[in-house]
């Protein structure tokens, strides 16, 4: 084998090298974007879910007749929703592991509504009907 065949073998076994551990952070760098989106979407929901809880025990304090609008905002990734007796409860589908969590908040008081489940900003009416709550 001459030299310039030897130095080209080399230098394309090198390249391999570099292409294989390249790929291996690109993969890596990958995979923590999505754990930090999947993070930030959890986050989001759990900032919607205190916002309403806050609301609510608001207007149950106010009395009967109470009122609040909110505006919130939800990523794309819930799956259900459930209001039960005093429990707001949000499932989540986590994505990467393709597992199904659930984010809830539990209140004093019953409260009764649906929650909104679609991605993007949502206004929701929450009313004090005295012994119980409302969410529209």
């Amino acid at each position: 084998m001459n030299k310039k065949s030897q130095l080209s073998i080399e230098l394309i076994v090198i390249m391999g090298v570099f292409i294989v551990i390249f790929t291996a952070l690109l993969s890596m760098n990958i995979k923590g974007t999505q754990n930090q989106k999947q993070i930030n979407n959890f986050d989001k929901i759990n900032l919607a879910l205190s916002e309403i809880y806050s609301s609510s025990e608001k207007v149950f304090m106010q009395g009967e007749g109470a009122k609040e609008r909110k505006l919130i905002y939800l990523p794309g990734n819930i799956r259900g929703q459930l209001i039960y007796e005093n429990s707001l409860i949000y499932n989540v589908s986590s994505g990467i592991q393709g597992v199904n969590q659930t984010i809830s908040r539990k209140l004093d008081f019953n409260i009764t509504g649906e929650l909104p489940i679609t991605e993007g900003y949502h206004w929701i009416t929450v009313e004090s009907f005295g012994g119980y709550v409302e969410i529209k």
